[in-house]
């Protein structure tokens, strides 16, 4: 899901349940986190880094070579769900794939996205990676290493090789709207600001884990 500017959603102000968060101590921390006195300090926020939130960054650096990115994330170890899906193996994709495969969501909109970028192209992505791939006979793609740690390590590289900047350890607790772009704060009190912000923070896959996920409630103003 992706806030930016001029769309509907920007007009949502993320804030964490029981915090306040004071502004000026967000100011002050943005050393922390590497800001600097541009009105924005980086082009695009990433919360969560997990599958989506990595392939996310990576292809807005393809797309936008100068951009600076960072992807934050909650966990101080990276990957968890990528580790363990498909038995550890990761499925990274399926030979079919439709709307009706997702829970949740606008399934149009769903479908424009599948449209837009197939099974085929995903293993030709991760192919381009250096994770080639394997259908078996059920359908189900896999890495032809059979290890999750390979897809994990894999966007990783790719990511930190365009120049991404991955924030293990940032547990985003609120995300406020400004003149321009975005706050972007953390649980211990770092925050950054950004032209664009995108929440890949996926679904309770993980309960225990989930559990402790980002938590936003949303007020409109």
């Amino acid at each position: 899901h992706r806030d930016e500017r001029g769309d509907a959603a920007n007009d949502v102000v993320a804030s964490a349940v029981g915090h306040r968060h004071d502004r000026k101590r967000a100011v002050r921390s943005l050393d922390e986190l590497g800001g600097d006195a541009s009105p924005v300090a980086i082009d695009v926020a990433i919360v969560g880094a997990g599958a989506a939130g990595l392939a996310t960054a990576i292809r807005a650096c393809e797309a936008r070579p100068d951009a600076r990115v960072w992807v934050l994330d909650g966990a101080r170890t990276l990957g968890a769900k990528i580790l363990v899906s498909g038995g550890g193996r990761c499925n990274v994709t399926n030979r079919h794939v439709s709307e009706r495969d997702y829970w949740g969501g606008d399934r149009r909109f769903i479908a424009r996205v599948l449209r837009a970028f197939q099974a085929s192209r995903a293993v030709d992505w991760f192919a381009s990676l250096g994770v080639p791939c394997h259908e078996e006979v059920d359908g189900k793609v896999f890495p032809d290493s059979n290890s999750s740690r390979t897809v994990l390590q894999a966007l990783v590289d790719r990511a930190r090789t365009l120049g991404v900047r991955i924030v293990p350890g940032a547990r985003v607790v609120a995300i406020r709207a400004l003149d321009a772009g975005f706050e972007v704060v953390c649980r211990d009190g770092r925050a950054t600001t950004a032209a664009r912000v995108v929440l890949a923070t996926g679904g309770r896959s993980l309960p225990k884990r989930d559990r402790k996920s980002t938590r936003l409630n949303s007020s409109h103003t």
